[in-house]
């Protein structure tokens, strides 16, 4: 008659090892998003660093369900657009629900390069001196659109990504240039 075949079958001490040294999976993992708002203003003619200042912004909720979507709908590249506006409100409000600017200036719209280093996304946006004059700015904001025409045509279909205090406000002349560089880091 055939063996019970329970009786064949062992363990080896090296399995049980193993089988206990597995590092258990943690199902509450969070990621983390962070980021760091720069602006620099240069003196026009001889490019000296007048203001180097990091920014104080909020991570809208619209920009964390786009982030959401990005992990679960296929990514085109084509077709996707980052700008930069400014707003010149004299007491600009910032909270997660925000959708726009409190003021936006329409002359300050401009398409920003964006990149992306593992987990790191960077926007960035250079005013010329002949960009967007004749304003205080107390917000900026970076958006996303899937139209070039939102660019060009204001808020169009674009997202809010992130809300940014300017404090101290800018006052923008043609006598300087202001660099932007936002950035978001995953981890």
């Amino acid at each position: 008659m055939g063996r019970d075949v329970r009786e064949k079958v062992k363990v080896g001490d090296s399995l049980r090892t193993r089988v206990a040294n597995v590092t258990p999976i943690h199902l509450d993992e969070r990621i983390k998003i962070r980021t760091m708002n720069r602006m620099v203003v240069r003196d026009a003619e001889t490019m000296e660093i007048l203001r180097d200042q990091i920014l104080q912004n909020v991570i809208t909720t619209a920009s964390l369900t786009k982030f959401a979507l990005r992990l679960t709908t296929p990514y085109v590249a084509a077709g996707n657009y980052a700008f930069l506006c400014l707003g010149d409100n004299a007491t600009p409000s910032f909270n997660a629900a925000d959708t726009d600017l409190d003021t936006p200036v329409e002359a300050s719209w401009g398409v920003t390069t964006k990149s992306c280093d593992a987990a790191v996304a960077t926007y960035y946006k250079r005013y010329l001196p002949e960009d967007a004059n004749g304003h205080t700015y107390t917000e900026a904001g970076i958006f996303e659109a899937l139209a070039a025409a939102a660019v060009y045509a204001g808020r169009g279909d674009g997202v809010l990504m992130d809300h940014i205090a300017v404090s101290p406000s800018l006052e923008k002349t043609a006598a300087i240039l202001v660099d932007f560089y936002l950035t978001f880091t995953f981890s």
